[in-house]
């Protein structure tokens, strides 16, 4: 596995997340995009957010058990899936 950065991966999830939007390959506040950081650390989007709309400050870092490590907002009750 490739290591990556914090930043890079919240900033691929940004871009990501407007391909997605302007590829129309996903509705409203559908889909959910993560980044594993570290052996325990995900970047996840957070729930009820437009995949287009999104912001770095949005994201949510979480360890494997789903505690949340940084970020403010709620991440998808799927984040345990990815």
């Amino acid at each position: 596995m490739r290591k990556i950065s914090d930043s890079e991966a919240r900033r691929d999830m940004i871009s990501a997340g407007n391909q997605l939007h302007a590829a129309r390959l996903c509705a409203s506040n559908d889909g959910n995009i993560s980044v594993r950081t570290a052996e325990n650390a995900v970047w996840a989007t957070p729930t009820n957010v437009s995949k287009g709309g999104m912001t770095e400050d949005m994201l949510v870092l979480l360890d494997l058990d789903g505690n949340i490590l940084s970020g403010s907002r709620k991440p998808s009750s799927e984040v345990k899936m990815h």
